[in-house]
């Protein structure tokens, strides 16, 4: 690694360390000057010719008119680089005692323009004398100090509030620097290997965004890399105030579906118009499933817990610093769990009339599950069943074992035995093998309800023809899952002797073979062991024995 810089004149002596600054942090690349500057490469041209140039033009700013005498004697030679040009000129107003302090100003904050992009320290040390003077920093020396500052020191945030009383107004310009700073971080945090932001960072974000007047001006990039920061850190309860802002589609800043939560999912949904998230069929049916199957949406638990540190965060920020302004959302509500009533209403309506769930079978499926199951409307449900087996002639077994599903669901959950002769008039349908096994598992366990002996016979009719292939996404066979709902239902009535009885018995026959199968039915008995210690055990049993169902 290059340690200096190779200038054409020894009379420059500069001295260039590594150091370790601030918390320990490790800084690759930290170049101290003897009076504390520092250098940014990426903008200085170790070439003096090249700031020769730029020298001339800075002191051709109508500002140094007032001087121009004392600068043509005091600098009888172009300054060479940027750390002579700030020294000269500092030495020249000391001298200067008779020039009003506007004019100082003046000078301190065209420098800091200048240069804060050759050698931040100059701007740190100019900044020092507008202190002293008791003078305001202009919006485009604030703006260059942002912009350039590495964070060793103070971070951008840090600057931004150090510096807030000063403007009576804060401009676009201003808001739009420290948001790119919070967003893409300052060089020591880059440096230190930080990849996301914080939801303190975000918090920040946010109220930067708030504040800027013409929302067109925030640069797509920042948008996105908000888009992306919230649904990492798990507050996208905020995800509306910042989507439209994003011309690329959402979906192709989402890297895994299955890492959204069902409440990012809602807030994703609900912030785009349904003819957008029409477009992703894939999205389209995890959110219909989750809207559909979940009477009420809630937060996981990280999510509370972001939530909370969120809305702390907020109100820290608006309280310490009054001048960001803002709307107060309620925090309680944005976070409370979501009654999907009227949203499934609303996304069936927008189903009908884009006709998708007509011409979507995975659609039709997951309307017909939610209905049924999870909503337990089976007037509504036999008026989409209609519907959709006349669309769906080819489809008629997956959409009778739905019905078959929802009816012995329901006649589970309320322990109506009419429920579970109707279920059985659709049994003959389930003729392919997939199907044959759900229907047996759910059929099994319905019975469990109001007759355990009919559980046993019916597994004990079966379980020779069921397959014993493995299916490759859960290696599991259809034997295996057949067993299992067995000792299930048998566990449920607190038999665990013949439960075991049935475990022995199909693992030493080899109708429950693999460690996939038997750890899965082992978790089970030791579920039950935990369950049946507990006053409320039956309708623990029954809750899970209804989310296999659910799940099937």
């Amino acid at each position: 690694m290059e340690t200096g810089f190779k200038r054409s004149s020894p009379s420059v002596e500069i001295i260039i360390k590594f150091a370790c600054v601030r918390n320990k942090r490790k800084i690759h690349s930290m170049l101290l000057f003897k009076r504390a500057f520092s250098v940014s490469r990426r903008a200085f041209s170790a070439n003096k010719k090249d700031f020769t140039i730029v020298s001339k033009q800075i002191l051709n700013d109508p500002c140094f008119d007032i001087i121009r005498k004392d600068l043509t004697l005091s600098l009888p030679s172009i300054p060479k680089d940027p750390y002579t040009l700030s020294s000269d000129l500092n030495n020249l107003l000391k001298a200067s005692k008779k020039l009003p302090p506007s004019h100082h100003s003046a000078i301190h904050n065209k420098l800091i323009e200048e240069l804060a992009k050759y050698e931040f320290g100059i701007a740190t040390i100019h900044s020092k004398f507008l202190e002293t003077l008791g003078k305001p920093l202009t919006t485009e020396a604030f703006i260059e100090i942002i912009k350039n500052n590495p964070g060793r020191v103070n971070s951008s945030w840090e600057l931004f509030t150090k510096y807030l009383d000063q403007f009576t107004e804060l401009q676009d310009d201003i808001l739009l620097c420290v948001l790119e700073k919070m967003v893409h971080f300052d060089a020591v945090d880059l440096a230190d290997g930080k990849l996301d932001m914080t939801v303190e960072d975000i918090c920040k974000s946010l109220i930067l965004v708030e504040m800027i007047s013409k929302k067109r001006l925030i640069p797509e990039n920042i948008a996105i890399t908000l888009v992306k920061n919230m649904l990492k850190q798990k507050v996208s309860f905020q995800l509306p105030s910042i989507i439209g802002l994003c011309k690329t589609p959402i979906f192709d800043l989402i890297e895994d579906l299955t890492e959204l939560t069902s409440r990012q999912v809602y807030d994703v949904y609900k912030a785009l118009p349904f003819d957008v998230v029409a477009t992703n069929k894939e999205f389209l049916q995890k959110a219909v499933a989750i809207i559909g199957e979940n009477l009420q949406i809630v937060l996981t638990e990280e999510e509370k817990e972001n939530a909370t540190s969120f809305k702390k965060i907020m109100e820290g920020l608006r309280l310490e610093y009054p001048k960001l302004n803002g709307s107060n959302p309620d925090y309680e509500i944005l976070t409370a769990p979501i009654d999907t009533k009227t949203d499934f209403i609303d996304t069936l309506n927008e189903l009908a009339r884009t006709n998708l769930d007509t011409t979507d079978i995975h659609l039709a499926k997951n309307i017909l599950r939610s209905i049924g199951v999870f909503r337990g409307d089976m007037t509504s449900f036999f008026q989409f069943y209609r519907l959709y087996i006349s669309k769906f002639p080819d489809h008629s077994s997956d959409l009778t074992f739905e019905t078959f599903l929802a009816l012995s669901y329901q006649s589970y959950k309320t322990s109506n035995t009419t429920l579970a002769e109707y279920a059985e008039a659709f049994i003959g349908n389930c003729t392919e093998p997939d199907l044959h096994a759900k229907m047996l598992i759910v059929l099994i366990l319905t019975k469990s309800k109001f007759n355990i002996d009919d559980s046993l016979d019916i597994y004990n009719k079966n379980i020779q023809s069921l397959s014993k292939e493995k299916n490759e996404a859960a290696n599991l066979s259809s034997s295996d899952l057949v067993t299992e709902s067995l000792i299930l239902a048998y566990l449920s009535k607190q038999d665990v002797d013949f439960a075991r009885v049935i475990f022995d018995g199909a693992v030493g026959e080899k109708v429950v073979e693999g460690l996939t199968a038997v750890r899965r039915i082992k978790n089970i008995l030791s579920e039950y062991g935990e369950a049946v210690t507990k006053e409320d055990f039956e309708s623990v049993m029954e809750d899970k024995i209804l989310k296999v169902m659910q799940d099937i």
